[in-house]
């Protein structure tokens, strides 16, 4: 009786140490961001995190330099940070950031351009929270859509194994006493 109980533990605590490693954790979040929908709204998340903390920092005089690893690493999702560190080099350089922002492949070509502008501009940090915000919305609006759908297609899922299930009874009862 405690065999399969400390067994159960035992897995789900190396599933537990396993996952938190850094060599999985970022095979994990690359999964998910291969996963249609779902891995969309992670990067969208991820992205956000990372716009938000790099606003923040530099708003409040953070070097650059600093603020974009330290951003990298508020993002939540490794997959996401090492491309997004790929830019760090460039940024450490003194090129500028939208070289990075593209290096990273990460940002949509509309944020880089919008970027490129706000550097032109000078109003880089203003931009950020811009880029942020649109993203914030995006994610709600998808969020939203899905919390709406998945139910109705569970439902649909459940009435069609029932379905299924009646009909099989039924058809199985006709032929027992169609041939007897």
């Amino acid at each position: 009786m405690a065999v399969p109980i400390y067994g159960s533990l035992a897995l789900i605590y190396m599933a537990y140490h396993i996952l938190n490693s850094k060599r999985y954790k970022s095979g994990f979040d690359r999964f998910i961001s291969h996963i249609p929908v779902i891995g969309n709204i992670a990067r969208k998340f991820a992205l956000v995190r990372f716009i938000r903390a790099l606003q923040y920092m530099c708003d409040s005089g953070i070097n650059i330099t600093r603020a974009w690893g330290v951003a990298a690493d508020a993002c939540g999702n490794v997959a996401f940070k090492n491309a997004v560190l790929k830019g760090l080099p460039i940024i450490e350089r003194g090129d500028k950031v939208s070289v990075a922002f593209i290096e990273s492949g990460v940002f949509a070509p509309q944020m880089v351009s919008m970027i490129v502008t706000a550097e032109n501009s000078g109003s880089i940090i203003k931009m950020l929270g811009i880029i942020a915000g649109y993203c914030e919305k995006e994610n709600e609006t998808t969020v939203g859509v899905l919390v709406r759908v998945v139910p109705v297609f569970v439902y649909l899922l459940v009435a069609a194994f029932i379905a299924f299930h009646i009909i099989y009874f039924y058809n199985y009862t006709l032929s027992r006493f169609c041939y007897v």
